[in-house]
């Protein structure tokens, strides 16, 4: 029997046998406080109150209050995450989401998986991702393969842009601080008619440290430049069909030395990196008691560096490296009852990369051409979440099946109980992950 065959038939019981206890009390939506809702610990909207996973909720308006420019800035304060940062002014940047590698947790932008294909461990780099337009961030934190796939290990961090709601508005911020750095972002959003708009526009400059210690005679500074734009559009064509669209920019150019010692300086090393992002969706509820949303993802990361021989110093550099994802997404709820609800999906996905690199240091140069490649991934995920009185209880599969890695099959489940009395809650959670 394969795994595949295997997921239909256990997607089968979840479907049939759904315990669904009778005199349970429903549920007053009413008294669900919408700033509380959250939707990536389940796929689906839901109050922080019945999440029965560990969650953290960073709110972008707080962020901005407490003068947090970047995502990495916001999650350094977060417990149980760890970012890790080479240098400063745009180096490399790595998460750590209970002790798991810097490649073990999926971040998302609006459930769109970020990440580069051509990295050798597959991680996205933070360092250059601003909260401009952020509405939230959402950290879940434990194994989320079951839901979200592959890298989904040490937890889920998913960047939601704001909604524009609202009589239409424009703001504009300006800033100056030490290292000659500037900073200044235009916002806009609003609502006419059904549609919602929102958009992020910043652009920093700033004249930097020495990336390799002063102390070693390195008195060069290493620059910095990040042009950012977010935008989002979500338009209520009817009550029950909406359709929207979530795009991202960023373009980053940087400086960078050889090492932190004595003689580290390298006065015209430079880097460069893009990122673009574009993900519409439909979301459709044609009956009552059924909701499905349709979402495609397209999204090229692209790195370069730049190295001329420094006189008497031979070190020439030249190289790129471009990846690009490709995303289907279909996902269907069911809402049995007011208390269980069932998820049901399967996204499509395809990652092309290639890149090139040359190094001389007077020897001989050495030159790599990696040509263009493909892999292919089909995912299937089936979620049942019971939710009554104080109590949730939520289960789920996942089986992926990758062109060059075969077939991998992920579980999850975990439970929550509130005590009134007390504000007491205990929860528990087991679950597989795959990378």
């Amino acid at each position: 029997m394969t795994k595949l065959t295997r997921f239909f038939i256990i997607a089968g019981l979840f479907l049939v046998i759904v315990v669904q206890p009778t005199g349970a009390e429903e549920k007053d939506i009413a008294t669900v406080d919408l700033k509380e809702i959250v939707v990536t610990p389940a796929r689906t909207e839901q109050a922080i109150g019945d999440v029965s996973g560990t969650l953290t909720v960073l709110e972008g308006e707080e962020l901005q209050a407490r003068g947090k420019r970047t995502v990495k800035e916001a999650l350094r304060e977060v417990p149980g995450v760890s970012i890790v940062q080479t240098g400063s002014f745009g180096g490399p940047t790595s998460v750590f989401t209970r002790g798991t590698n810097s490649n073990h947790t999926l971040i998302m932008l609006d459930g769109v998986k970020m990440y580069d294909p051509m990295a050798p461990n597959g991680a996205y780099d933070l360092a250059h991702f601003t909260i401009d337009n952020v509405d939230r961030i959402e950290i879940v934190k434990g194994p989320q393969s079951a839901l979200w796939g592959s890298d989904a290990i040490g937890g889920v961090i998913n960047i939601i842009t704001k909604k524009g709601k609202g009589k239409p508005s424009v703001s504009i911020l300006s800033e100056a601080g030490s290292f000659d750095t500037y900073r200044e972002v235009l916002n806009l959003g609003g609502e006419y008619k059904g549609l919602r708009f929102s958009a992020g526009v910043s652009r920093t400059d700033s004249r930097g440290i020495s990336k390799a210690q002063k102390r070693d005679n390195n008195p060069e500074k290493d620059p910095y430049y990040n042009t950012s734009i977010s935008n989002r559009l979500d338009y209520e064509i009817t009550d029950n069909l909406v359709f929207g669209n979530t795009a991202h920019y960023i373009n980053s150019a940087f400086e960078y030395d050889d090492w932190a010692g004595v003689g580290g300086d390298d006065p015209n090393k430079k880097g460069w990196y893009e990122q673009i992002i574009v993900s519409p969706y439909l979301e459709h509820k044609p009956i009552e008691w059924w909701n499905y949303k349709l979402q495609y993802s397209w999204m090229r990361n692209f790195r370069r560096d730049h190295d001329d021989n420094n006189g008497a110093v031979i070190d020439y550099l030249r190289d790129w490296y471009e990846g690009r994802t490709t995303k289907i997404d279909f996902q269907n709820n069911f809402y049995i009852k007011e208390f269980d609800t069932i998820v049901f999906g399967y996204d499509w996905q395809k990652e092309t990369g290639d890149s090139y690199y040359y190094l001389d240091f007077g020897f001989g140069g050495a030159e790599t051409e990696f040509p263009k490649s493909s892999a292919v991934n089909h995912g299937w995920y089936l979620q049942n979440e019971l939710n009554w009185d104080n109590f949730n209880l939520l289960a789920g599969i996942r089986v992926d099946e990758h062109s060059k890695f075969k077939t991998h099959l992920t579980y999850k489940a975990s439970a929550s109980y509130l005590f009134d009395l007390t504000d007491t809650k205990i929860k528990g959670s087991w679950g597989t992950g795959f990378k």
